[in-house]
């Protein structure tokens, strides 16, 4: 949920936990009680928009990537080598999966 809510503002959730977090969603997103059930998923994902997933791309430059510090993902170095027109670093993984 932390990429996601990136994608309307900077906010750095302090639970996974959906019921604690369901306030921080419908502020962001009108999504009242969010639960994570298949009808709210949708809603949420149809949300995304080209110009809101650049702006998370911006945003998780910003989180740390210590995963003992709250917050933090190793998201973001996924989302660069995802935008990266060179695909070498596939074809690196590719090869030592087969190994």
């Amino acid at each position: 949920m932390q990429i996601i809510i990136l994608h309307w503002d900077d906010v750095v959730l302090g639970s996974h936990k959906k019921k604690k977090n369901a306030p921080i969603i419908f502020n962001l997103t009108g999504i009242e009680g969010y639960k994570g059930r298949a009808d709210q998923r949708q809603k949420l994902f149809s949300m995304i928009t080209k110009e809101n997933y650049q702006e998370m791309q911006e945003r998780i430059k910003f989180l740390p990537s210590d995963d003992t510090v709250e917050g933090s993902t190793n998201f973001g170095k996924f989302i660069e080598y995802f935008s990266m027109d060179d695909s070498e670093w596939i074809q690196i993984i590719n090869k030592d999966l087969e190994e």
